[in-house]
């Protein structure tokens, strides 16, 4: 009787961990929905990071904000994209700060977000 007393614990403990992890895996993509939905998102707030990171070091360097043409040439930005899946990048510079935005582009009625935005103080913020 104690044993399968304990096995019932175990199973019990386990199909709540289970449940959890699922829980969790559902809602970690901050509303992607799918597995390649979630990679975008990484992936596209790890670009706007790089963008951002290479904005702040050409403006060290030449004490001005470039566009990312400006910053391929200088040699501060090596992704060689001007996008990521089904979002595209812009830059928006002015002398005191920039922006970095990516875009949605994809299929309406996605549950993704529509625009995700990096500035000088990189912050990034998901609309």
């Amino acid at each position: 009787m104690g044993r399968l007393f304990s096995l019932i614990i175990v199973l019990a403990i386990a199909g709540g961990g289970a449940w959890m992890f699922m829980h969790q895996a559902q809602t970690a993509g901050g509303g992607a929905g799918s597995p390649a939905s979630t990679a975008d998102l990484v992936g596209v707030k790890r670009d706007l990071m790089n963008i951002a990171r290479a904005e702040r070091s050409y403006q060290a360097m030449h004490t001005t904000f470039g566009s990312i043409a400006d910053l391929h040439s200088s040699g501060e930005l090596t992704i060689d994209q001007a996008g990521r899946g089904p979002y595209a990048y812009a830059l928006d510079s002015t002398p005191t700060g920039f922006r970095v935005t990516a875009t949605y582009t994809g299929p309406e009625g996605a549950n993704v977000p529509r625009t995700i935005s990096i500035d000088e103080t990189m912050h990034i913020s998901q609309e």
